[in-house]
Formats: structure tokens, C-alpha cells, sequence
């Protein structure tokens, strides 16, 4: 099951708020360096393929896959997500990353 979520801005805004690269070039959001790529990816590739995060959320590692797509002024991200209990809290924590990052979600 995927989850969309759209972001106000345009690619490169997006990419430039919400991500930072590591020393070991993995992709990490900006706003909190624990929710990590799990393989060493740039951010364009996010609008390619899905790419597996993995992060801690409440008290344990959570493994998802997230896909963004460009719509213009908006950028749409996508979440995969598998049914286990840690899952509802994803969607929270991806708000906050954004949020925290100086974007605005669009409804």
C-alpha cells in the first residue's frame, strides 16, 4: 500500500530543505540525521525509484520505502508501507520532517 503526501515547492526546493548528505553519501532528512537511505542514493534518484529509509521511531527501527513525483510547484511523496504497527507513526514522522524543514504540506 502507498500513502501520497504532496509538499509545496518545486523539486529543487524540496530537495534542498529536506535532505543533507552525509560524509558516508547516504541521504538523510535535513531535520532529523536518524531517518536515513539505506543504500548511498542522490535525491533525484528518489524521483526515480523507490528507495528504502530506515529510521527509529518509538523506541525501534522501522524500515519503508518512499517516491517522490514532480508536479510543478508541488512535489507528491509517496510512502510504501507493510502493515506492521510502527507504520502508523511513518506518516506523523514524515510531517514533522517537513515541517521542520520550512515546507508547508499541501492538502
Amino acid at each position: 500500500m502507498a500513502v501520497g503526501m504532496k509538499i509545496a515547492g518545486t523539486k529543487q526546493q524540496v530537495i534542498s530543505k529536506l535532505f543533507v548528505i552525509r560524509d558516508d553519501r547516504k541521504l538523510v532528512f535535513s531535520a532529523i540525521p536518524t531517518a536515513i537511505s539505506r543504500n548511498v542514493i542522490t535525491p533525484e534518484e528518489l524521483f526515480h525509484n523507490w528507495q528504502e529509509f530506515y529510521d527509529y521511531l518509538m523506541e525501534s527501527t522501522v524500515m519503508y520505502k518512499i517516491r517522490f513525483e514532480d508536479r510543478g510547484d508541488v512535489v507528491e511523496i509517496f510512502t510504501q508501507l507493510d502493515g506492521s504497527p510502527k507504520y502508523q507513526y511513518i506518516k506523523s514522522a514524515l510531517k514533522f520532517y517537513i515541517k521542520v524543514s520550512g515546507l508547508s504540506i499541501v492538502e
